[in-house]
């Protein structure tokens, strides 16, 4: 057990220090946190992306998901698009010029890292980046939803008594 609590107390470390860096570049573009955060889920992406799609990808409410679009677009690193197949719709696409821009401060990153791959092999690499995926893709937001849960329940059972 103690290799898989060094190993999630390892990953959060990075969560943070990625955190950290997030909140430079945010910064630094002079974004919000979840403004970056919905670029970067907009720039990834292999398709057209709405924003109810984002705001489920992000956790938010359609409030703050609007907010966010709308400030990254008055920055003009997206645009609204209408979605051809729904005329009520809207897709959310990156300008490439500006786009281009926040992709070139990434790919500084993926240079810094660079020394610290090298010593691993392409196998060790995919290994990695396959269980930093199953994490993503297991539900955190799932699991403080169970922990708020137990503690509601912690408080009903108290107030019964």
């Amino acid at each position: 057990m103690p290799s898989r609590l060094s190993f999630v107390r390892a990953v959060r470390q990075f969560l943070n220090a990625a955190a950290r860096s997030d909140t430079a570049l945010a910064k630094r573009l002079g974004l919000h946190n979840t403004d970056l955060s919905t670029l970067d889920f907009i720039f990834s992406s292999s398709e057209p992306v709405n924003p109810n799609r984002i705001a489920e990808h992000l956790g938010l409410s359609s409030g703050a998901t609007t907010g966010a679009i709308d400030r990254i677009e008055r920055k003009g690193y997206v645009r609204r698009v209408p979605n051809p197949h729904d005329r009520r719709g809207t897709f959310v696409e990156p300008v490439r010029g500006k786009a281009d821009e926040v992709l070139a401060i990434y790919h500084g990153f993926i240079e810094q890292y660079e020394p610290v791959l090298a010593r691993y092999s392409e196998e060790d690499l995919q290994r990695a980046a396959d269980i930093l995926t199953a994490l993503a893709h297991h539900a955190p937001f799932e699991v403080l939803e169970n922990v708020s849960s137990r503690f509601a329940e912690i408080d009903r059972e108290g107030d019964e008594d």
